[in-house]
């Protein structure tokens, strides 16, 4: 949704989401039930393992699920006396099943049990930028071509990721 708020200021409001489908995890097919190691001991989990004779057995699957959800708030002043600004804000929120394709299942037969917060999640961004045209004016057009429409920016940008566990 967007808004002339007036003084040559534009609001604009956006919800953006996505879900993502079939991405690639993988595991290990040859997985020993779970509480293998704990009931008799490391040297006992390849007697338990579904493939006798073989350790981990890795293959990658297409089946992983990613969810992106954010609001986004953005306000824009178009030049005016060779000044023009914005501030941009987003608060959003990522979650997946495994954030990599090299994340290793700790447990293949329950691929839910690695679902969370991704590790590339950033709760808030907070950007504001401001332009400058530098004003210049000669005789000579040629000077005017090389030098003429020069502008200084400065963006500044914050974030806040979420809490680490």
């Amino acid at each position: 949704m967007e808004r002339d708020l007036g003084f040559d200021t534009i609001a604009d409001i956006s919800y953006v989401g996505r879900h993502a489908l079939h991405q690639q995890f993988q595991g290990d097919l040859n997985q020993a039930p779970a509480g293998t190691a704990q009931q008799f001991g490391t040297n006992g989990v390849n007697a338990h393992r579904p493939y006798a004779g073989y350790a981990a057995i890795t293959e990658v699957y297409q089946g992983d699920t990613a969810f992106y959800q954010g609001l986004q708030i953005d306000v824009n002043h178009r030049y005016s006396r060779n000044l023009g600004f914005g501030v941009a804000y987003t608060f959003a929120h990522s979650q997946d099943c495994g954030s990599f394709q090299k994340n290793f299942l700790p447990d293949f037969l329950n691929t839910k049990g690695l679902c969370g917060n991704a590790d590339y999640d950033v709760r808030q961004v907070l950007a504001i930028n401001s332009v400058y045209h530098i004003p210049f004016h000669s005789g000579s057009r040629l000077v005017n071509e090389a030098l003429g429409g020069c502008s200084s920016h400065r963006p500044i940008s914050s974030r806040r990721e979420r809490p680490s566990a």
